[in-house]
């Protein structure tokens, strides 16, 4: 429990640095060849250098401040619990809107005669806008094949197509995860929000690119908007038009010629950008740790003998070895207890406030 309150308080810390750190430079410079991908960072990046930092704790970086926080009161596993518990029935519920989702599109049928499409296409009379439900399956409104053009409808199927080749509903679906788990940062809301916008306005530049006309695009986004007003919500939803896809910024941008098209393409630099972020959060960002701000003392033994430490705020201000009092040399979480006779003890400190050591031999020298 106690680990699970370093790593919760230590991704705080994390994802809040990176977090704001890409809101801020959204606002200052908005460049949407790297929004996206930024995003993406800030949200699961996060998740992994709190990992990072537990296991592989950069203690001994002159860089690195370790912040303890006072969990002696028994608060914080209390409130671990408590998230754990909502973590679960906010996961249970993503659950059961995927299972709602599948059932919305049991009725749907097969639509043939629409060549150039690298998916299978269907049509279902319960739901109002076009969407992805599999990684090989773009489902139509049953009143896009009455209502939309030759044109529109091309455009329509470009725009999905394209969310298949991005892995969008896999991106969904993971981010779903992390803002129904880590609900305790309010910011995954926003990632995941712009990010919804981030896919949207990639597909329509991919959709451009595919199809002759931009007012086609246009006309459909406009249509599907229009007939997805009153339905409700879906989570879940990887489509052209959703309740949170500002179809009308979306419209003009689409007809703005002067607007610089994303065109899907990889850029190795974007890798070296996320390695550099990651790697200066892991080594600049303070260490949480959970451990009490009281001094305490550890007592152990190994084959040479029984010892004790003293620690304080993760530093040890006093040892004794066979009941006599040691030297202490300390640097970072590694520590040698050096005895008047005998072998030196080489401990470690853990981020749970314990510690490890290498076993002394009996008689040792």
């Amino acid at each position: 429990m106690r680990f699970a309150g370093t790593w919760l308080l230590t991704y705080l810390v994390h994802s809040t640095v990176m977090l704001c750190g890409v809101a801020l430079l959204s606002v200052v410079r908005r460049a949407e060849r790297w929004e996206e991908f930024a995003w993406r960072t800030a949200m699961f990046g996060s998740v992994i250098t709190a990992f990072i930092q537990m296991y592989w704790p950069p203690a001994h970086s002159a860089a690195t401040a370790s912040v303890p926080v006072n969990a002696s009161g028994g608060l914080l596993p209390i409130v671990v619990a408590a998230w754990i518990v909502v973590a679960v029935v906010r996961l249970a519920t993503l659950a059961r809107a995927h299972r709602v989702l599948r059932r919305l599109v049991h009725d749907r049928e097969p639509v043939a005669g629409l060549a150039g499409v690298p998916a299978r296409v269907s049509v279902s009379r319960r739901i109002m806008s076009p969407m992805v439900i599999s990684d090989r399956e773009i489902c139509l409104p049953a009143w896009a094949l009455v209502e939309l053009s030759a044109d529109e409808l091309e455009a329509v199927l470009a725009h999905e197509t394209a969310h298949i080749a991005r892995h969008d509903r896999a991106w969904l679906y993971a981010t779903a995860c992390v803002e129904r788990v880590l609900f305790v940062q309010p910011l995954n809301a926003l990632a995941a929000s712009r990010l919804r916008d981030c896919a949207e306005r990639a597909c329509d530049d991919l959709a451009l690119a595919r199809c002759a006309s931009p007012v086609a695009l246009a006309s459909a986004l406009a249509r599907a908007a229009e007939w997805i007003i009153g339905a409700p919500a879906r989570p879940l939803v990887v489509g052209m038009a959703t309740h949170g896809s500002l179809a009308l910024e979306r419209v003009r941008r689409i007809l703005d010629p002067a607007v610089v098209r994303l065109d899907g393409r990889r850029r190795p630099l974007r890798a070296l950008f996320a390695v550099a972020a990651l790697t200066a959060v892991v080594l600049l960002a303070p260490v949480i740790t959970s451990g009490p701000l009281v001094q305490y003392t550890i007592s152990a033994h190994d084959e040479a003998g029984p010892f004790t430490l003293t620690l304080e705020r993760g530093r040890v201000v006093g040892g004794t070895v066979d009941g006599a009092v040691a030297r202490l040399r300390q640097s970072g979480d590694r520590v040698e207890v050096v005895p008047l006779k005998g072998e030196a003890l080489r401990v470690t400190l853990t981020r749970d406030g314990g510690i490890t050591w290498l076993s002394r031999e009996k008689g040792g020298r």
